[in-house]
């Protein structure tokens, strides 16, 4: 039999951030119907007047020596009158006023205190703005790029020289790629003028592991943040697409026949660092206002490509990061309106109900239409 008291089945909940336990809660809603019995009718007149408003009853346990402080405490900030947010742990947050409350007293179990509060919604809830969903995405790529792993093993000086010329040749390859996609005379200076420091370092990074993940990180990143004003729509498209490309073809290297072990599992791990920077790159410089569909959904289509193939290689932290960023960047991309529609929302509705109906997701509903409360869309929405 378990030794927890009952106390240690409650959970805490949070009132004008002052926690208190608690265990249950009664929540009412309803509509304002008006029932009309006419003299002579079979059938009663029923006239709809909109939602009730909700109502919700909380119960907070004060238990222990200083329980009457806590209570007090309580006790003042509901008479402080006025609307905050009620953080329950069933309601979730609830923009809500106090409206009557009861105080219950008792010796049983060690002494406690009960106060029991009717609460009413509170008006219109203030706005709380939220993060961009593009930055959103970008702190994610950012996760997924530092979580990408390289266990580096001692090797032998001649196997040190095989690793730093599979880099070498490899970063020619990126090269390689990138120059085939036109990019702009400006970024494709910067980025090639990367890539050649890059590869003239690897030899000497090679001393400190941490150090030559670094570098590699620091070139992805670069890569993906060098879009520069003269980037075309198209231009960006291509270079999102070479960087995704080296992604799945990093990927898919196969060095079964490396040897020594220790030479095999460093490439090994160099591989999967590498596949997993490119499509962060890629994603980063995904991340753009575009103006029309189709250059969207084909810069979504060869990064969405490219993690399919470099995710399954992942390790579970890795994977973890990746997957956050998957989502986000396609939320943030679809967020876009481009050839979508307008629909009128006459009565007011919670954003789920719209999304739901119109057949979108809705946090991409959210940021289209920068709505300031997801329980109060109306008017004209983009979907």
């Amino acid at each position: 039999m378990s030794s927890a008291d009952w106390s240690t089945r409650q959970s805490y909940a949070k009132w004008r951030g002052f926690a208190f336990l608690t265990d249950s809660h009664d929540s009412t809603h309803g509509a304002r119907l008006v029932v009309t019995e006419l003299p002579g009718a079979n059938e009663p007149v029923v006239e709809d007047m909109g939602a009730k408003a909700d109502g919700y009853k909380v119960s907070a346990y004060f238990i222990g020596a200083d329980y009457d402080l806590q209570r007090n405490k309580f006790l003042s900030l509901l008479a402080q009158g006025g609307a905050a947010w009620l953080r329950h742990p069933w309601l979730g947050d609830v923009w809500v006023r106090a409206h009557n409350w009861s105080v219950h007293e008792s010796t049983d179990k060690g002494g406690f205190c009960t106060v029991s509060v009717d609460f009413v919604p509170g008006g219109q809830a203030p706005f709380v703005p939220t993060r961009d969903m593009a930055d959103t995405a970008l702190g994610a790529i950012d996760k997924m790029a530092k979580a990408s792993p390289f266990d580096f093993l001692k090797m032998t000086a001649a196997a040190v020289s095989k690793f730093v010329a599979q880099v070498q040749g490899k970063l020619d390859v990126v090269r390689d790629g990138l120059a085939m996609a036109r990019m702009p005379l400006t970024m494709a200076a910067q980025v090639m003028g990367l890539i050649a420091s890059a590869k003239a370092l690897v030899g000497e990074v090679l001393a400190l592991p941490g150090e030559y993940a670094t570098m590699m990180r620091t070139l992805a990143s670069t890569i993906g943040l060098s879009a520069t004003d003269d980037l075309s729509e198209a231009a960006r498209v291509r270079v999102v697409t070479a960087l995704s490309r080296q992604a799945a073809a990093s990927a898919r290297e196969d060095f079964s026949a490396v040897v020594p072990p220790a030479l095999q599992a460093n490439m090994q791990a160099d591989a999967v660092m590498r596949s997993t920077l490119m499509v962060a790159s890629a994603m980063t410089l995904a991340l753009t206002d575009y103006t029309t569909a189709e250059a969207r959904d084909t810069a979504q289509a060869v990064v969405l490509d490219a993690l399919e193939v470099v995710m399954p290689l992942m390790p579970d932290t890795l994977f973890y990061e990746a997957a956050n960023a998957r989502a986000a960047f396609v939320a943030a991309l679809q967020a876009q309106v481009l050839d979508g529609k307008s629909v009128d929302v006459v009565a007011a509705l919670p954003s789920v109900v719209v999304a739901y109906e119109q057949g979108v997701d809705e946090a991409a509903l959210l940021e289209r239409n920068a709505v300031r409360h997801p329980l109060f869309v109306q008017g004209r929405i983009r979907v």
